[in-house]
């Protein structure tokens, strides 16, 4: 098990009930954000229906950002964002 994984397992296990419901947040995020981009193919970018869901998507983006700068411990590791595979992954998908 390499240390990322260790300290995962770790932050899993100090999270409890914290981690759980950012978790939720993290699901509201994302299930606002593709709703949003779903939207826009069906009723156009300028729409209410796809303008509402991407801003309220992209303010609880914001307010994950701000939150786990200053959690204890992090949901996300940022020692993982950097590592090579992941960094990779994230230019393949963006490409």
């Amino acid at each position: 098990m390499s240390h990322l994984d260790q300290a995962a397992c770790d932050r899993t296990r100090e999270t409890g009930r914290r981690g759980r419901a950012r978790g939720a947040g993290s699901h509201r995020r994302h299930r606002a954000l593709v709703y949003g981009l779903v939207e826009a193919g069906n009723t156009g970018w300028s729409a209410a229906g796809t303008l509402l869901p991407l801003g309220a998507g992209l303010g609880l983006l914001g307010v994950f950002v701000a939150v786990e700068r200053v959690a204890t411990p992090p949901l996300v590791d940022r020692r993982l964002l950097a590592t090579r595979p992941v960094a990779a992954g994230y230019g393949v998908m963006l490409a």
